[in-house]
């Protein structure tokens, strides 16, 4: 008689990956899905955040804004200045401008007379005293483009990015007298440099970048707290060419080998418009998600071992009945006899079916 072998193996196999396939599929798609939700709740955070400090560096502008604008207004229509510009008196020109100067917190001032040609101009120094700029620095004319866009208008706002260490924001208004008549214009800055964007990182802890978009490469300025984003930007235009690209949505960057998380928006100061690129280390962020992601693999692999040693046990267990009915039938004798096999807990079913087998 031929004899069969007991599909140990085979039975075990398929039971222990069915097993393990219905116990580990669903727990590895959980804790995918809770990673892929956890970095995204880690980003949307950064996203808050870096609003949250963008909405602060506009409330600052925004406070330059309405004071420059105002303080303008009224240096505009001061008579004693309007006198002396009627009167083409530069000197006395220059002595008012500097009192108007000094109750205001404006960093530069110019005044010129109607036909557009500076009368004076006055800087505010390191120190918080007020210099005039010598007779040579004066030949400056307003182009005519420029008095173009303040036709039917009294006033114009405009930023002027003067290099990679100064960013002017400008308000510009013209001088009339009491009669209508136009006397002159007056030009008030604030400028924005190193120390002010130093002081914002070192306050909202994180990286700032000013700059204009420009396709001429000539044109390209820009200021930043880190010397590796202002040459990204007038290098190679990468944050013109990702505002282009990713619009305002947050995408990484890695400066010496630290990764930030960026976004760029729009800044208005009045007809003007320049763009602000806000970023936030990532790196706490990173390490915490990588202790995150070893604690669910850790977790997983637990189980994985536990569900393999409980397959086995469990499969032992399940499969005795059968192998004992296997080995009965290669027992059974030449003449039809079907042997004995021990009653136990486990073939307790098995045992009663050979007896009833041996009585028929």
């Amino acid at each position: 008689m031929s004899k069969f072998r007991p599909p140990r193996k085979s039975l075990r196999t398929l039971l222990m990956m069915w097993m393990i396939a219905f116990s580990l599929v669903p727990l590895a798609f959980v804790t995918g899905y809770s990673l892929v939700k956890y970095e995204q709740a880690i980003n949307q955070e950064l996203v808050q955040r870096l609003l949250g400090n963008r909405r602060e560096i506009e409330v600052i502008l925004q406070e330059f804004k309405n004071e420059m604008t105002e303080k303008t207004r009224r240096h505009s229509v001061d008579n004693a200045l309007i006198v002396y510009l009627t009167s083409r008196n530069s000197n006395q020109v220059r002595e008012r401008a500097i009192q108007l100067m000094r109750g205001h917190f404006s960093s530069q001032m110019q005044v010129f007379d109607r036909d557009g040609l500076a009368v004076v101009s006055i800087y505010r120094t390191s120190d918080g005293g007020i210099e005039r700029r010598q007779a040579d620095e004066l030949k400056v004319q307003l182009t005519e483009p420029f008095l173009k866009k303040l036709e039917g208008r009294d006033s114009l706002l405009t930023v002027d990015i003067v290099s990679e260490k100064k960013i002017d924001l400008i308000s510009f208004s013209k001088i009339r007298a009491s009669n209508g008549s136009l006397v002159g214009y007056i030009e008030d800055f604030v400028t924005l440099d190193q120390s002010f964007l130093s002081g914002l990182k070192k306050r909202l802890n994180i990286e700032v970048l000013l700059f204009a978009d420009t396709a001429d490469p000539l044109k390209r300025r820009a200021m930043a707290t880190h010397p590796d984003l202002r040459d990204l930007e007038v290098k190679q235009s990468f944050f013109s060419r990702q505002l282009k690209e990713s619009g305002e949505e947050l995408f990484e960057l890695t400066i010496q080998n630290v990764p930030y998380g960026f976004f760029i928006q729009p800044i208005e100061w009045g007809d003007a418009q320049i763009f602000i690129a806000i970023g936030a280390s990532k790196q706490a962020v990173k390490e915490v998600l990588r202790n995150v992601n070893y604690a669910f693999f850790t977790v997983v692999g637990a189980v994985a071992f536990l569900l393999v040693v409980l397959s086995l046990v469990m499969s032992r267990i399940l499969l005795r009945p059968v192998n004992d009915l296997l080995q009965a039938i290669e027992k059974v004798d030449s003449d039809g006899s079907i042997p004995e096999v021990p009653s136990t807990s486990n073939n307790v079913c098995l045992s009663i079916v050979l007896t009833r087998c041996r009585k028929k």
